[in-house]
């Protein structure tokens, strides 16, 4: 499995890309996703599908590559 750590986007969202070890040709873009045995921080979140990648080839197999963004908590700062 292939994982790249999540960045921010922007403010409020963040962004995940996740090569899983299965290929899960049924997922599509704006599906709910969970992610479970990362951080704390990273589980929590409510990810949905950004986008969808599913190939085949003959050495490899079906695989699935996601890109999967998050709206962040607000945070309150004190001044």
């Amino acid at each position: 499995m292939y994982i790249v750590l999540p960045t921010v986007v922007n403010s409020q969202q963040a962004k995940f890309s996740i090569s899983p070890a299965y290929a899960y040709p049924s997922v599509t873009t704006e599906n709910p996703i969970t992610l479970q045995g990362y951080k704390a921080e990273i589980d929590v979140l409510k990810w949905t599908v950004d986008k969808a990648v599913h190939s085949y080839s003959k050495s490899g197999g079906l695989i699935t590559q996601l890109d999967l963004l998050a709206a962040l908590p607000f945070q309150r700062y004190r001044c």
